[in-house]
């Protein structure tokens, strides 16, 4: 559940400080929820994951 709230901010422009602090939650933990949000959908970067986001659009 988690990281589907931190992927939906990161497609929202949110910054890696901007989510921890809207859920409440250390910037350690984003970045590991992001690590595990990556490692899901095989992608390295946040700029795969909105690739990954725009394809599954068309």
């Amino acid at each position: 559940e988690r990281e589907r709230e931190v992927s939906q901010l990161m497609l929202g422009g949110s910054s890696t400080k901007e989510i921890a602090r809207r859920l409440a939650i250390s910037i350690e933990t984003v970045r590991a929820h992001k690590k595990h949000l990556y490692a899901k959908l095989g992608v390295s970067s946040q700029s795969e994951l909105f690739s990954l986001f725009w394809q599954a659009r068309r």
